[in-house]
């Protein structure tokens, strides 16, 4: 589950969390909820899609995976 929240209006409850900037994507592995991840990487989708496979408990494949790939190999042969 991919979830917002608003952290100026709710409180979160986590030992070591200190949250100093916004957007902040914090990865709670379904395994271990007390230690979230900090994403850190590129704010793009297939980096964060990355980051979300390298770290689910559960294997996924988002619909469109292979479109986007090969959409973005036709635009660096157009360049």
């Amino acid at each position: 589950m991919i979830a917002k929240m608003d952290y100026t209006a709710n409180e979160l409850d986590v030992a070591g969390i200190d949250i100093k900037g916004f957007p902040t994507i914090l990865f709670f592995s379904a395994g271990n909820k007390a230690e979230p991840v900090v994403y850190k990487q590129e704010r793009e989708v297939n980096a964060f899609v990355d980051f979300l496979k390298e770290h689910s408990s559960k294997p996924f494949e988002l619909a469109g995976d292979a479109v986007e790939d090969e959409e973005d190999e036709d635009e660096k042969d157009e360049l």
